[in-house]
């Protein structure tokens, strides 16, 4: 007789299949329990995405009508005006209020004379209608990945049951209507100009109560920085507190020189605040170099250059600073003498060095070739007959080796200085055309800005020109 046969076996294998039945039942209840709870979880979150994503629609739908009528409803104009002011809801939304209570001190303020599309071609998005600048602009609500795995295993025992974490994304995919983004290219580069706004205007007057103390924080921190003195307290000051009044003057000229800027009429040179940048850096690669170290202890300065302490170190830093704006003062000025921006003058001012060294720059400029007056009881010289020159092939003066020589640096050295110009200006004002014209030649980010620094360009140019790059090369 078998070992399972008879009541004994029959009672047995009843048993195991009731524990069996129970524990299977047990299981695909948790499962269908956890399956729940996530698939809960999943639906909730796209619901309240899918809600979101209709209130900005709303929003933002308004708003790009509201930008189209601005242009008599040329949706594309709407859309790139949206775009140049953010391309965020809340962005667009300040601005238009912002309008809206300009038009109530001015109803003459139009839109139309202050975005600018001249960079775009839109020629070409005459198409472009309300419902394609909604897709360019509408919130995004992507199809649900979930992150939900069926680890019971049943899938596996041949009882029919597929694995739940394969049919979770599709059952709540085909519940929520997903929401792409349709982005319309070449609708870039459309210019703000908010002169004239509210906003602009209260903030302007904001800044202009506060010059004449930031005007007095530039006085303060440049007298400690040129005499070594507190002005108030009258006791003699650190060689590094003398060096931390320094930059704070060179910070509050530039903003000084930021707000003067927009009142100035000057285009030609640097910009002030760039110019201030300039020659700040430039003092600092100079300390760099010397090895310059201000410590707060009373006269405890040094030079490791030359192995310099205390007093001598200062003097010798001084010399070396003097001779740092010679070389730079012509950077100031136009060939006739004249400041190239009225506002450089307040650097000029700040630094007694490197004001001496322009009006030497200046007096040189400006000396007449050819003395005219005639000193009394002394003899006038005979004018010495010319020599006649020596004449080439062509019958045309010849020029020496030495003189030619002379005369093609003096015009690669004034081609060097034009094109330090240029690259400085476009580095401020058109940072991401000259990345376009360099991306190709640059071989070192550290010897691109090195370059840059000595064209006069400002670390936070260079910075900006690097992150041009830096994006373009990603893209090849």
């Amino acid at each position: 007789m078998g070992f399972f046969s008879g009541s004994f076996g029959s009672g047995l294998l009843s048993g195991l299949v009731t524990s069996v039945d129970a524990t299977l039942k047990s299981a695909i209840d948790q499962r269908n329990k956890d399956m729940s709870r996530a698939r809960t979880f999943w639906e909730t979150r796209q619901a309240q995405k899918i809600q979101r994503a209709e209130e900005h629609d709303t929003r933002a739908e308004k708003a790009i009508v509201r930008l189209a009528n601005e242009f008599d409803g040329d949706f594309a104009k709407g859309l790139a005006a949206y775009k140049a002011l953010g391309g965020d809801i809340d962005k667009v939304q300040a601005y238009i209020d912002d309008v809206d209570e300009t038009r109530k001190i001015n109803s003459s303020y139009s839109l139309k004379d202050k975005i600018a599309f001249d960079k775009i071609d839109l020629s070409q998005f005459g198409d472009v209608d309300k419902e394609r600048a909604m897709k360019a602009i509408r919130m995004e609500v992507k199809p649900v990945s979930t992150s939900y795995r069926d680890t019971s295993g049943l899938a596996r025992l041949g009882l029919g049951m597929d694995d739940a974490s394969e049919k979770m994304d599709e059952k709540i995919n085909s519940m929520f209507q997903s929401r792409l983004r349709e982005d319309i290219e070449g609708l870039k580069g459309a210019i703000i100009n908010r002169e004239g706004l509210i906003s602009s205007i209260e903030k302007q007057n904001k800044v202009i109560a506060g010059l004449p103390k930031l005007q007095e924080d530039i006085q303060y921190h440049a007298r400690i920085f040129t005499t070594g003195i507190n002005p108030i307290t009258r006791e003699k000051v650190s060689a590094k507190e003398r060096y931390k009044a320094e930059n704070n003057m060179l910070d509050s000229l530039k903003t000084l020189e930021r707000i003067k800027r927009r009142t100035s009429k000057s285009t030609s040179g640097l910009t002030a605040p760039s110019m201030s940048s300039t020659v700040k850096d430039g003092l600092l690669g100079l300390d760099r170099r010397m090895g310059w170290t201000p410590i707060a202890a009373e006269g405890a300065s040094f030079v490791t250059e030359k192995d310099l302490k205390g007093d001598q170190a200062i003097a010798y830093r001084e010399e070396q600073r003097k001779k740092y704006f010679e070389n730079i003062a012509s950077q100031f000025l136009n060939e006739d003498g004249s400041l190239k921006r009225d506002e450089y003058q307040l650097t000029i001012e700040a630094f007694p060095a490197l004001k001496d060294a322009i009006n030497n720059r200046i007096a040189e400029i400006t000396k007449p070739k050819t003395e005219d007056t005639i000193i009394d009881d002394l003899p006038i010289p005979k004018e010495k007959p010319p020599v006649p020159p020596r004449l080439g092939p062509d019958g045309n003066p010849r020029l020496t080796p030495e003189v030619e020589e002379a005369r093609q640096a003096a015009e690669r050295k004034k081609q060097i200085e034009e094109e330090k110009k240029k690259t400085a200006i476009m580095a401020q004002d058109k940072p991401k055309e000259l990345a376009r014209q360099l991306v190709d030649k640059v071989k070192s980010i550290p010897q691109l800005r090195r370059d840059l620094q000595g064209a006069g360009v400002s670390n936070s140019d260079i910075n900006a020109v690097v992150n041009e790059i830096r994006a373009l090369k990603s893209k090849q």
